[in-house]
């Protein structure tokens, strides 16, 4: 997706889906100025900080709660709070996940979300 920001085209990394049955970015990346791009390209601009996601773990947990229908067999149990909000369900799976891999207290959580591929997994960004 590219915009322009004080003269310049920029572009960012958007991943978008389905959310209650409308079109939502879920995930969006800050990829930079096209003349940085090009220079990144070609080899004259090197990166000068890099953001690590953990993902081999999350994932595979991930996809195990997914082969045992636990977050559909959770919210059979537990309302939906909010339309757009997480599903009690998929916290819950998302917590226990976070106790395996890296346990966080509760305050934590959100913390370690950050660093992990679970974005990308579970489909909600950091900030839900």
């Amino acid at each position: 997706m590219s915009k322009l920001i004080r003269g310049h085209a920029c572009y960012d990394a958007v991943r978008s889906a389905r959310v209650n049955g409308r079109p939502r970015n879920v995930d969006q990346v800050y990829l930079g100025k096209v003349d940085d791009l090009v220079a990144l390209r070609q080899g004259a601009l090197t990166p000068t900080t890099v953001r690590t996601r953990r993902f081999g773990a999350v994932a595979a947990l991930w996809q195990l709660a997914g082969d045992l229908d636990l977050v559909a067999a959770i919210g059979r149990q537990c309302p939906q709070p909010r339309s757009h909000a997480p599903s009690v369900g998929t916290y819950l799976v998302l917590a226990a996940i976070n106790r395996v891999v890296s346990p966080r207290s509760r305050r934590g959580f959100a913390e370690w979300y950050e660093t992990t591929a679970g974005a990308g997994s579970a489909g909600y960004p950091p900030t839900s």
